[in-house]
């Protein structure tokens, strides 16, 4: 997806929303994740809005998430900021 959209191929779609609007669709599903792997995921609601295009912000947040729990087995996180996990896990390169 990256490349395609450093290329030019996708052109985001900016629009002004609440972050809660995308935070709402994946905290469940990043939870359902953590919990499988023994872990819990505690999100604090926000009221924020952002200008972003919020199909690739939720894409880009699920992305990382994904990526991270396959390297070592989840480390839930919600709005960028890494949740605390309860054992020590780097999701570095």
């Amino acid at each position: 997806m990256w490349p395609a959209l450093d290329s030019g191929a996708i052109e985001p779609q900016y629009a002004d929303f609440p972050v809660s609007a995308v935070l709402d669709r994946i905290v469940p599903e990043f939870a359902s994740v953590a919990r499988a792997a023994g872990l819990e995921l505690k999100f604090v609601p926000s009221s924020a809005w952002v200008r972003s295009d919020p199909h690739l912000l939720e894409d880009g947040a699920a992305q990382s998430h994904q990526q991270c729990h396959q390297v070592h087995a989840a480390r839930a996180f919600a709005g960028g900021l890494p949740a605390p996990p309860r054992r020590p896990v780097d999701c570095g390169p």
